[in-house]
């Protein structure tokens, strides 16, 4: 069977509902140039999910291969970035090559599903049997599933989801514990600071001339007799806010000690105050 011996009957039991009148002036067209080129959006930005909806499952098949390889290595980039905050070159010289794929999938989608078509009107289920029975083969064989690409986006949103969790969890549970870790060791360097404050003065700072009593001579009482700078900076707890500072304090002669996560008392975990009891 020629291309030109191929019915419009046949182009469109093929197509199916969808799109049929788009589908349909490109094959025609098509059969009259040898230009392979012609655009299809849904394929550049959908490629898979496109020739899965297309029944052209082989297609779809090593799309999804295609790109949990090339795209698998430099995700992790993303998730757990470089310490100069910038995206390294494997990832940008990848992104550019899936780019100039996709453009080559939009252009020449079209040609490839015309080749399928003609692949499947030429079949022997087609040319070796009545006309009603080749439009119903022809459509079985073509037009779209909505099924498969369902499942295969649910297929790819867990692969995705699987392997997001494996690199973020990680990194969020590291990150908690060199957080914990950090106030802990500030604490303690603020609560020496404070002991030797007191052996230089024979006193405490009180709650109103706080922390900042460290670094700068305090002003009102009670007045330090032998002063000197303890501190070269008041530092902030990982979370970003001061460190609280209680004279006298609950749980020792003073209390000096960070909110946590959550920025409340108590708590348990990462929300848990951290201070020098």
């Amino acid at each position: 069977m020629t291309k030109h011996s191929i019915t419009d009957e046949q182009y469109r039991a093929f197509i199916g509902d969808k799109k049929v009148r788009f589908y349909f002036q490109r094959f025609r067209s098509f059969e009259k140039r040898r230009n392979p080129f012609s655009w299809n959006w849904s394929a550049f930005f959908f490629t898979w999910v496109w020739a899965a909806y297309r029944k052209m499952y082989g297609m779809a098949a090593l799309f999804v291969v295609f790109q949990l390889i090339v795209l698998g290595p430099p995700v992790a980039t993303i998730f757990v970035p470089a310490s100069s905050g910038t995206l390294p070159p494997p990832f940008v010289f990848l992104s550019v090559v899936i780019l100039i794929v996709q453009i080559l999938v939009g252009s020449l989608s079209n040609k490839i599903y015309h080749r399928c078509a003609l692949k499947k009107i030429a079949s022997p289920a087609v040319s070796h049997s009545e006309q009603s029975e080749q439009l119903r083969y022809l459509h079985r064989v073509g037009g779209t599933n909505r099924v498969v690409v369902w499942i295969i986006v649910i297929f790819m949103s867990t692969i995705v989801i699987g392997i997001a969790s494996a690199l973020i969890i990680p990194h969020i549970v590291v990150d908690g514990r060199e957080r914990l870790a950090k106030a802990r060791l500030q604490v303690d360097g603020l609560a020496d600071a404070l002991t030797i404050y007191q052996l230089d003065n024979g006193t405490y700072p009180s709650l109103k001339q706080g922390l900042n009593a460290l670094l700068e001579r305090p002003a009102g009482s009670p007045v330090p007799s032998n002063w000197r700078s303890y501190i070269s900076a008041l530092p902030t707890d990982p979370w970003g806010r001061s460190y609280e500072y209680e004279y006298p304090g609950r749980h020792g002669e003073f209390d000096v000690y960070s909110l946590g996560a959550d920025g409340q008392r108590g708590g348990e975990g990462a929300d848990a105050d951290i201070g020098n009891w």
